[in-house]
């Protein structure tokens, strides 16, 4: 009989990618010292997408991700930033650059978004937006199942000092109003593996559902009279799935939009830590964790290993041979500053990873 090498290499392969389902707490989020590398794929690939309706043990194959530009979100303490004092009860604050910054509080139990500081209105200042009511990014514990439902919305008024020409005639706006409310459902409907191009991770599917109103509102003034007068009131339903693993700081991937021309996809550079096949050995120890001239690798298996460093973004820095030796020390001088992965294997694979931190 004519045996089908294809299914059969599926079922070989199954079992290294089915996790079991996993938990998200506050550790797997993000602190201060944390960067991240984002990057947003605006055409995903065809086979990209969120996979079925709620089910379990699901394989999210999106290894077909682009991989260019990433974009580094660094997590600082708030007080290190010049709008520290309108987030009084942040504790985290994630910044793209020096005032495009975003204000969470984190605690064992969830994290809020209390607002961010940007160039709201577009004319070159920068202004802090302070939530009344902070959004719900994420509960701990999460796992399969948990689901929550939250309004989250501010009330803030800019000055603008400009002349602006609506509708074919100029007025005289002294201030801009915005407001905002946000109705979120979110519930953790699927757990499977997601597969991206830095390694197959252990994953819950988080499945948000959002409704944003925006209300734009002008101070105009004619002669000695001032009244307010809406521009805009918009209303955005979104819908998008994030994928949360273990140890990343941020949801791994996030689909937007699926299946809409508007997809798009926001994803983490992570290297995996905790996938099936990783078997640890506490016989091979790695060290200094944190290294300025050599690394040390000090092991008792019996069979040949080789050793693997990778940088931040999965990118391999050092690849060594297969080498027969209980002490291996490799020369991390001449790798620049920074937080690396090390992989150990043998002939049957991962045995060891650990982080180090190099500092010249």
């Amino acid at each position: 009989m004519k045996k089908n090498l294809p299914f059969l290499a599926l079922i070989i392969l199954l079992p290294s990618l089915l996790m079991a389902q996993i938990t998200i707490t506050q550790s797997d989020y993000a602190g201060v010292g944390t960067t991240l590398n984002l990057v947003t794929d605006g055409s995903p690939d065809s086979t990209i997408n969120p996979g079925d309706p709620a089910d379990t043990a699901q394989i999210w194959d999106f290894s077909k991700l682009k991989t260019n530009s990433p974009v580094q979100l660094n997590f600082i303490d708030p007080a290190a930033t010049s709008y520290a004092s309108k987030f009084p009860l942040a504790n985290l604050c994630g910044s793209l650059a020096i005032n495009d910054n975003f204000y969470y509080n984190k605690s064992e139990s969830s994290v809020l978004l209390w607002g961010m500081s940007a160039d709201i209105t577009g004319n070159g200042n920068v202004y802090a937006v302070a939530y009344n009511n902070p959004e719900t990014i994420m509960p701990f514990p999460s796992t399969y199942n948990t689901s929550f439902t939250d309004t989250s919305y501010f009330n803030r008024t800019f000055y603008y000092g400009q002349v602006v020409n609506y509708n074919g005639t100029d007025y005289n706006v002294d201030s801009v109003r915005y407001k905002e409310r946000n109705y979120i459902t979110s519930t953790i409907d699927a757990w499977g593996t997601v597969i991206t191009p830095d390694g197959n991770f252990p994953a819950l599917r988080q499945n948000i559902q959002k409704q944003t109103i925006d209300t734009v509102e002008i101070m105009v003034k004619i002669s000695i009279f001032t009244f307010w007068y809406p521009i805009s009131i918009s209303t955005v339903n979104s819908h998008s799935y994030a994928f949360l693993a273990k140890n990343v700081g941020n949801a791994l991937v996030t689909v937007k939009n699926y299946p809409s021309d508007t997809a798009e996809v926001d994803w983490t550079r992570a290297t995996p830590e905790a996938v099936t096949e990783i078997r640890p050995d506490n016989n091979i120890l790695i060290y200094p964790s944190l290294a300025s001239d050599m690394l040390h690798i000090n092991t008792t298996v019996d069979s040949p290993v080789n050793i693997a460093i990778y940088d931040i973004t999965g990118r391999e820095i050092m690849k060594t041979g297969y080498i027969n030796d209980n002490l291996i020390s490799l020369p991390v001088r001449i790798i620049d500053n920074g937080i690396y992965l090390v992989k150990i294997f043998n002939n049957t694979g991962l045995i060891k990873s650990g982080k180090i931190m190099i500092s010249h």
